[in-house]
């Protein structure tokens, strides 16, 4: 007959030798640890992706509010513009230019000339 191989059993915490049971969980307890720490740095991986994206999403609320304020303030001057354009194109207005540049009402209707006569 073949001779076996028998491994000695493994030295426990304390000095005393440990079943074969408890061989067999060795390994599983080494898993169990990497398991854990795989979730632990699972875990803190999305919480850091979760605060980076609320940081991201904080800074464009913050560019949006900027520009919504610079928005608001064209439409302002956009009105203004508007009202000026009004203003100007009054017939008081344009009447009181012609005034101060020195063009003057004419007395008689303008004359029609045309090709023909």
């Amino acid at each position: 007959m073949a001779e076996r191989a028998y491994r000695l059993p493994k030295r426990a915490a304390g000095g005393r030798q440990m079943e074969l049971g408890e061989i067999a969980s060795v390994p599983r307890r080494f898993a169990r640890r990497w398991a854990a720490a795989g979730l632990i740095l699972l875990a803190s991986l999305l919480a850091i992706l979760f605060v980076a994206n609320a940081i991201a999403v904080n800074e464009l609320m913050g560019s949006i509010a900027t520009v919504e304020t610079e928005r608001d303030e064209m439409r302002r001057a956009n009105d203004r513009l508007r009202g000026e354009l009004t203003r100007m194109m009054s017939v008081e207005y344009v009447i009181d230019r012609a005034g101060q540049i020195g063009m003057i009402e004419p007395t008689a209707p303008p004359t029609v000339i045309t090709a023909g006569e």
